[in-house]
């Protein structure tokens, strides 16, 4: 169940980054529509399912703990990639 909210959780935080990075930048030098959350989302995944994915192999992990470290640590990873990306997305909106 842990899991499962993890990746919605996920999905939702990396869906606002984009939905943010979009009405940002997309939104003005194209002039098109922003995009609402649920769009965004679908996005994300989208281009997730066009890249390389990393194979769990289970069979490292000799505990227990060991999988969960391993599982906050990728969460970790994407909210400081999306915190970073937003963050220098606003620097560069301001200097537009």
């Amino acid at each position: 169940m842990t899991i499962v909210i993890a990746l919605f959780m996920s999905f939702v935080f990396n869906g606002l980054v984009i939905m943010k990075l979009w009405m940002w930048f997309i939104t003005p030098i194209f002039n098109i529509n922003s995009i609402n959350l649920i769009e965004a989302i679908g996005l994300f995944v989208i281009v997730g399912f066009f890249r390389s994915h990393n194979n769990i192999d289970y069979s490292k992990y000799k505990k227990k703990d060991q999988y969960w470290k391993s599982v906050k640590d990728t969460f970790i990873n994407i909210i400081v990639k999306g915190g970073l990306a937003l963050l220098f997305g606003w620097i560069l909106q301001m200097l537009l």
